[in-house]
């Protein structure tokens, strides 16, 4: 029987129009464009930041009408925006008061878009970030792989999915063994609709478990 290997399955509604299905299509890592740094070695790096998301809102036809894709990365920018300038607010307001603290606030989430295209100048400063953050956000685009999830863990950042089938569709055989202490997936409708609180969610995660992925991340992304 032939099984198609293919890195990103193609767009949601060409799926079984083109003859691709679950069963038959075997999806492969895309190659990073960060494999340079190393995944142990990235898992060493402050991380001082505590959420980063690398995608552009502009629309994406075939996932807005499969995933609402838009609506999902809006929201996720609209919330980092607020939630570092409530940081940053806090910490003016201690400024006023003549209070004591650390130097500067530490950025919640910062939200960075690349330039279409992809230009390495942008993706290397996502990069940057990704490797200064905890979590990464990675929403889906027109299709639900996204060459930034191997970005993400090759620099031991914890990749965030919004959409189950970006999590249990791709990589079988090089993630399986690892994938539930490598990433986290929440439900991206919720998101939109205003029902969950994502940052608070993230925020809320015991720090042994978080350490926990980080190890897990340090020890397997090299297979990816």
């Amino acid at each position: 029987r032939l099984v198609r290997i293919t890195g990103n399955a193609p767009l949601f509604n060409q799926r079984f129009s083109c003859g691709y299905a679950p069963q038959g299509t075997l999806t492969v890592p895309y190659m990073s464009h960060s494999r340079g740094c190393g995944a142990a070695a990235a898992a060493r790096a402050a991380r001082p930041t505590r959420v980063v998301m690398g995608a552009s809102a502009y629309s994406h036809p075939q996932g807005d009408a499969a995933h609402a894709t838009q609506r999902v990365r809006l929201e996720l920018s609209r919330a980092c925006r607020e939630a570092t300038a409530a940081v940053l607010g806090r910490a003016s307001a201690r400024t006023r008061r003549g209070a004591r603290g650390r130097a500067g606030p530490r950025a919640v989430c910062l939200s960075r878009s690349p330039l279409f295209g992809g230009s390495m100048g942008s993706l290397t400063q996502i990069f940057s970030l990704y490797k200064q953050a905890v979590f990464c956000l990675q929403p889906p685009g027109d299709s639900v792989a996204r060459a930034a999830i191997i970005d993400a863990v090759a620099l031991g950042c914890i990749p965030v999915l919004f959409v189950p089938r970006m999590d249990h569709w791709h990589y079988q055989l090089q993630w399986d063994a690892w994938r539930e202490d490598s990433r986290l997936v929440v439900d991206g409708e919720a998101v939109i609709r205003g029902d969950l609180d994502l940052l608070e969610d993230l925020s809320s995660i015991p720090a042994a478990r978080v350490a926990r992925m980080q190890a897990t991340i340090a020890a397997w992304a090299h297979t990816m």
